[in-house]
């Protein structure tokens, strides 16, 4: 009676861990290049009962939250620094300490130093005269006068009219995307798990501008991923009161 009622909390654990990681994917729904997360359970054993080829299990338990890595769908949105990558890499930034991170989400501005920049002032990383580093289009440049090509290529227009050529954004790759850490902000780190970055510039093709990419969440699947996990959470409730009462039952009858 007392592994059934320890059972029955596990249940209650891993469902209410459910509900949370499907209602934070909803929060996120409209937040760009957003990446959904789904909890994995496996069973737990307690022993074999003497005679027996099998237990009676004790439960359920977390193993692993999953990331899904693939890419939203994308919207235009019209903005020169707006950028969506085509292919499954990721936009390199770096903070003021130096500290690289990842990031689908493309929705960059110019800093009040000439840097494209995230709205959180994190930098973005590309290649100028062939050394990677943080791009800079000047001092007093602004958004509207950025251009970026299919191939990363960034470029400034001049006062005449002309382009000028800065440098080409970079684009990390690796073999286990799903293995990235998150750490807030739509930023990622790299792990054991996703390996190290692959750092090169596009392909021809490889960024949109004016676009950017959605959430990848499906808002149907969350709904009802939801409402199984409160179904059970709801039934795990009902066992465990059916767990306590056939205990209390037992203990009056010692009376």
């Amino acid at each position: 009676m007392i592994s059934a009622l320890y059972t029955a909390l596990s249940s209650m654990s891993a469902n209410e861990n459910a509900l949370r990681i499907e209602a934070n994917n909803i929060a996120n729904i409209n937040t760009t290049a957003f990446q959904g997360s789904k909890a994995t359970f496996g069973d737990v054993i307690n022993g074999i009962t003497s005679g027996a080829s099998q237990s009676a299990g004790g439960g359920t338990q977390l193993t692993g939250i999953s990331r899904d890595s693939t890419g939203g769908a994308l919207f235009g949105t019209g903005g020169s620094l707006d950028l969506a990558l085509t292919g499954n890499g990721y936009f390199i930034v770096k903070n003021q300490q130096g500290a690289a991170f990842y990031t689908r989400a493309g929705n960059f501005q110019v800093d009040k130093e000439g840097y494209i920049a995230t709205a959180t002032g994190n930098r973005l990383q590309g290649y100028t005269n062939g050394v990677l580093g943080s791009l800079n289009i000047g001092g007093g440049a602004q958004g509207s006068n950025v251009r970026v090509s299919g191939d990363g290529t960034l470029s400034v227009v001049l006062e005449d009219g002309q382009m000028k050529a800065i440098g080409q954004i970079a684009e990390a790759k690796f073999n286990n995307p799903g293995g990235l850490a998150s750490v807030g902000n739509n930023l990622y780190t790299q792990t054991a798990s996703s390996a190290d970055a692959l750092t090169a510039v596009p392909a021809t093709g490889g960024i949109i501008t004016g676009t950017l990419e959605t959430s990848n969440v499906d808002l149907a699947e969350q709904l009802t991923g939801m409402a199984v996990s409160e179904n059970a959470f709801k039934a795990s409730i009902k066992t465990a009161q059916t767990a306590y009462e056939t205990m209390k039952s037992v203990l009056d009858l010692k009376k």
